[in-house]
């Protein structure tokens, strides 16, 4: 099992998950939106939409990470 630290920049949780859970399937479960206009990141290194997709075994995580997904924001 894979404890994962999961939410975004205000407010974080950490759950325990199957390590072949997608990152798509475990933000979606965490009530965590997951859209055009928000960048996924685990452990810190941006994901691009196909990768949402995956496994955390797919990455090689066994142990623990952190998902955090942030709300994209332009400057005017």
């Amino acid at each position: 099992m894979l404890k994962v630290t999961i939410g975004t920049t205000t407010e974080r949780n950490s759950v325990i998950l199957d390590p072949n859970t997608t990152l798509r399937q475990a933000l979606t479960d965490n009530n965590v939106e997951v859209s055009p206009s928000v960048t996924v990141m685990l452990d810190g290194t941006p994901m691009i939409p196909s990768q949402l997709d995956n496994t955390f075994a797919s990455f090689g995580l066994t142990d623990s990470c952190m998902l955090i997904a942030t709300i994209n924001t332009k400057n005017a």
